[in-house]
């Protein structure tokens, strides 16, 4: 198991364009152990209606493998769902290794450090509601899933993430989304993978606070840390509920804007 806050599995500055995915519709090789773990499925279900929540199944899109190459990289991904997500990676990551990770869901996950107009950087704190990770503090966004892909078949993860964000932010059309993907980061425990994004909002931390009504299903808030170096430091440090993906997330982005002062010097 790693001992670092998250896994890194590559990381630069990529725009749309930059990222593709080669999807293939091929469902997860099932395997014994993995069936075993499978068969709990609907006592979690039970488990989590009881207490409140809500847990049900949907098709997933599972991260098979990159290649980096001038700058571009693709991703070959398949067919998961949300019910062998959970059963593998979210509840017996610590079995991983004995099963083998290539066994395991293993979903494609987009996730963003939003940036205000401001200067600040914001985060969710989740409902204790929901069925995964629930009253942590995460970064917005979602998993990738077969109906994103357009008419040609095709997998836009910049439009995957817009939409995301419109979703939980109430975002209107018009309001324009500036997004970069700054790579790919895993959870070190259950080695979900993670595109992780700066997404820049023409909008104020308290206009978009604002938007994140009382009754939103997913969040009970927004938390806010000022872009600044020393700031951010002590956001990680003083937040010990923030997830391995938001750090993984944040740590990008500090890297991305370190480079920039440096090339602009």
């Amino acid at each position: 198991m790693s001992a670092e806050p998250f896994i890194l599995e590559f990381a630069g500055r990529f725009a749309p364009g930059d990222v593709q995915i080669d999807y293939t519709a091929e469902p997860l090789p099932r395997d014994p152990q993995i069936e075993l773990l499978m068969a709990a499925w609907p006592e979690h279900v039970e488990r989590v209606t009881r207490a409140g929540g809500v847990l049900f199944n949907g098709p997933m899109i599972r991260y098979l493998g990159h290649e980096l190459h001038a700058g571009r990289v693709t991703i070959r991904a398949g067919a998961t769902d949300f019910a062998t997500f959970y059963c593998t990676n979210y509840l017996n990551g610590h079995l991983g290794e004995a099963i083998g990770w290539q066994h395991f869901a293993n979903p494609l996950g987009i996730s963003a450090n939003v940036l205000t107009a401001d200067g600040w950087i914001l985060y969710g704190r989740r409902s204790q509601k929901v069925a995964c990770h629930p009253g942590t503090v995460h970064a917005f966004g979602g998993s990738l899933e077969p109906t994103d892909r357009n008419a040609r078949g095709e997998l836009d993860i910049f439009e995957s993430m817009a939409r995301e964000l419109r979703e939980e932010l109430t975002l209107s059309e018009n309001e324009p989304v500036e997004l970069n993907c700054l790579g790919l980061v895993r959870d070190p425990v259950i080695r979900q993978p993670e595109l992780v994004f700066d997404a820049r909002l023409p909008l104020t931390r308290r206009e978009l606070e604002e938007r994140l009504g009382p009754d939103d299903p997913e969040h009970e808030g927004i938390v806010a840390v000022r872009d600044e170096p020393g700031e951010l430091s002590r956001f990680v440090q003083n937040t010990p509920s923030a997830v391995p993906i938001l750090i993984g997330a944040l740590t990008l982005h500090v890297r991305m804007t370190n480079d920039e002062v440096q090339n602009d010097g």
